[in-house]
């Protein structure tokens, strides 16, 4: 993609020529009939700036908004297209084939994990330390280990909880928006308090004392992080339902004797699961990354066992010794993984938003 900035800088009014050199431009224009407007518009700006001299400027100020508006819609056409947001650009065509990929990639991943995983990694002191290569791909770790099953291994453990707990945490953040916006002023003040209370503690301390007072099990971090990551949609899901109760079909509803339940069931419910879909999918990269630091910092699984996290702590000693693949891999596989929850999620959100449009 080329385009000319000398002729962009002269369509704004950018040069290096005086106010004089313009007005001359502006005069030779004057000889087309479609331009005789811009002439005046011109000479007025000519005469002010001839006033004020110190502020004299190389831009055509009258000029510049009318300018700005036509480079907008310059850079809005087809051959300029990629100046504008993915999500603008992209039709529902490509946000279902970006949602087959990510559901494939998952589908993969576990095939691969059920396939290759026997039951027991083997412990071969003889090829331990090995670098990546054809046989193994991720390398081998200090006993020989291979590290590709375990990084497959850590990731399905770790999206196993990651999905549990986002799941979870959803489910309590739509429990509390609905009692808090259908209870009445007292109910929604104190899950307001609550949810206040709980985004003003810092994050990684609150897991970390759930998960000790819970044992210090994979349990536990399951549950440190279903207790912890509901307020941020809680706010969202209460914020839509308040606006939902001042629409026209819902005080009819009223009007017309419906229970809160009945309203709530087959009004206000299906209008917010859109909202609650895709904040559930936006929690999983939250949850997951949370269950990699807790079994990072020790918690959740026995170092015998592989997670995402164990792997990470577990490379931090020999990893400046130059064995770069022990955190390379697991972290990059934790990335993409995260990545992959984040792209599913922002193509479920732009497909419903076409929908909704539609």
């Amino acid at each position: 993609m080329r385009f000319n900035l000398s002729k962009l800088f002269a369509f704004l009014g950018f040069s290096g020529r005086s106010q004089n050199s313009g007005y001359s431009q502006n005069s030779e224009c004057s000889q087309d009939s479609g331009c005789s407007k811009a002439q005046d518009i011109s000479k007025s700006q000519n005469s002010t700036l001839s006033q004020n001299s110190t502020k004299s400027q190389n831009i055509s100020c009258p000029f510049i908004f009318l300018k700005m508006r036509a480079v907008s819609k310059w850079f809005t056409s087809s051959r300029y297209s990629a100046f504008y947001p993915q999500s603008l650009q992209e039709s529902p065509k490509k946000q279902i084939l970006k949602i087959i990929a990510v559901v494939s990639f998952f589908i993969l991943l576990f095939l691969l994990e059920f396939f290759l995983y026997t039951g027991s990694i083997n412990i071969n002191l003889a090829e331990r330390k090995i670098a990546p290569n054809l046989q193994y791909l991720f390398g081998t770790d200090w006993l020989g280990r291979d590290m590709f099953e375990r990084t497959l291994l850590g990731l399905k453990q770790s999206l196993f909880i990651g999905i549990f707990a986002a799941i979870g945490s959803s489910f309590i953040a739509l429990f509390l928006a609905s009692v808090a916006s259908l209870g009445g002023k007292i109910i929604s003040y104190l899950v307001s308090l609550l949810t206040d209370t709980f985004l003003a503690l810092p994050h990684i301390i609150l897991l970390i004392l759930i998960a000790f007072a819970f044992g210090g099990t994979a349990n536990s971090v399951m549950f440190a992080v279903i207790l912890t990551h509901w307020p941020r949609l809680t706010k969202l899901l209460h914020s839509e339902i308040m606006q939902l109760k001042h629409k026209e079909y819902i005080l009819v509803s009223k009007k017309l004797g419906k229970k809160p339940l009945f309203i709530f069931m087959h009004h206000i419910l299906p209008s917010i699961f859109p909202q609650f879909l895709v904040g559930t999918l936006l929690l999983f990269p939250h949850a997951i990354i949370h269950t990699a630091a807790l079994s990072f910092l020790g918690f959740g699984f026995s170092p015998h066992e592989p997670s995402i996290g164990i792997l990470l702590a577990e490379s931090m000693t020999y990893i400046s010794t130059g064995y770069w693949w022990l955190a390379f891999f697991p972290g990059l596989a934790l990335v993409f993984t995260v990545k992959a929850f984040d792209v599913l999620a922002r193509a479920i959100q732009n497909l419903l938003s076409v929908y909704n449009k539609g």
